[in-house]
Parts: structure tokens; C-alpha cells; sequence
């Protein structure tokens, strides 16, 4: 009774992985143009693997050494430090705006 349901999910994740794997190649793609674009397209990718191997060598120790449960937390806490640097380095590089009443007056002028 178990099986549609487990062929179901199967297929959304299928799915949904298909979809994050376009995006990244549609990321990937214009940022690297139109200049040798599967060469650069490799070199990206293969630049993409490396935080997979080092996520999988940090899930590897922490489960080794605490467990399937300090696993779960090694990988929220990697997570959570990964935002905090990504918050601080939108905020280290954000321009200033301009006051509001500047922006009032461009659109006016």
C-alpha cells in the first residue's frame, strides 16, 4: 500500500531536483556568456563540486563522532553559518540610497 505513495514522492523530488539542476545550469550559463561557454560551463561546475566534498567529509566526521543526530546539527549549523556570511557580505557591499526626499525630487524634476 505504501508503494504509490513512495513512487509519488520519488517522482516529485525527481521533479523538483530536475528543476534546481536548470536553474544552476541557467545560472551558470549567463554567467559565464557566450566566450567558450562549455569550457567555462565545466570549470564552473567542477568548482560547484568542492563544497559538496567538504559538506560530505563535515557529515562524515560529525557522524563518525557524534552520531546520526550530531550529523543533523553539524549540517544546520554549516547552514546557518553560511546565511550569516552571505547577510554580512549583502551588507558590507549594499550601496548607500539616497534619502527618500532626493528620490521625490528626481522623479518630480
Amino acid at each position: 500500500m505504501d508503494l504509490p505513495y513512495d513512487m509519488l514522492f520519488t517522482l516529485v523530488y525527481a521533479v523538483i531536483n530536475g528543476m534546481i539542476y536548470a536553474g544552476y545550469s541557467a545560472v551558470a550559463f549567463e554567467a559565464v556568456g557566450l566566450d567558450a561557454a562549455a569550457t567555462q560551463f565545466n570549470a564552473y561546475a567542477s568548482l560547484a563540486n568542492i563544497p559538496l566534498l567538504y559538506m560530505g567529509l563535515v557529515d562524515g566526521w560529525a557522524y563518525a563522532r557524534f552520531g546520526a543526530s550530531g550529523m543533523l546539527y553539524a549540517e544546520a549549523f554549516v547552514g546557518l553559518t553560511a546565511i550569516a556570511v552571505f547577510f554580512l557580505a549583502s551588507a558590507l557591499s549594499a550601496r548607500p540610497r539616497p534619502p527618500a526626499t532626493a528620490l521625490a525630487a528626481r522623479r518630480a524634476g
